[in-house]
């Protein structure tokens, strides 16, 4: 069972659960049509403020389903993105990871960092059997990141995304994997 929102850190990162602080650099993240550009589009500021208090809300019911995470330099002690695991489903042992950076510092390593330190803290904190993301086909520097970080990559398209018009792809990553390294 969970203890509350999870918390931990890497070598150059602090993961800590969302909070009021946090708007500004989330609202960016969801406004700016490069970081949006495979999720959808960019959000209208309204819309993205609104989807923050969401996050804000959903970080504080329990059981857990969906959790935020700020990911914060270590060193300069400043948010640079933000990670979740949403659709946590303890019966089934299955979540969905994400990660968003600012563009300062996207392609410094800190997006496979903050990933394998949310698989790590996700699969043990929730005793889940695997993670699982839908990512946009078109996404190179998401398969990459995944591909690194010990992901195995299913066939066939997602049909997940088709009614928001996006073709998806299917990544998964057992906890049994993940163990053997």
């Amino acid at each position: 069972m969970s203890r509350g929102p999870l918390c931990f850190e890497t070598s150059r990162l602090k993961i800590r659960p969302l909070a009021e602080g946090d708007r500004d650099v989330c609202c960016q993240l969801f406004t700016d049509s490069e970081t949006m550009k495979f999720l959808g589009g960019p959000l209208a500021n309204r819309v993205a403020d609104s989807r923050f208090n969401s996050m804000l809300r959903a970080n504080a019911r329990q059981p857990v389903r969906n959790l935020y995470l700020s990911v914060d330099s270590k060193a300069a002690g400043m948010p640079l993105g933000l990670c979740s695991a949403v659709r946590i489903d303890r019966r089934v042992g299955r979540a969905e990871p994400g990660l968003m950076l600012v563009a300062s510092h996207r392609s410094k390593g800190v997006g496979r960092e903050a990933l394998r330190g949310l698989i790590s803290g996700v699969l043990q904190e929730f005793s889940l059997k695997e993670l699982q993301v839908h990512y946009h086909a078109q996404n190179m520097a998401a398969e990459r990141m995944l591909t690194r970080s010990g992901f195995s990559f299913d066939a066939k398209p997602d049909d997940s995304g088709e009614a928001m018009g996006l073709p998806l792809k299917l990544a998964v990553l057992t906890s049994e994997c993940w163990l053997r390294g």
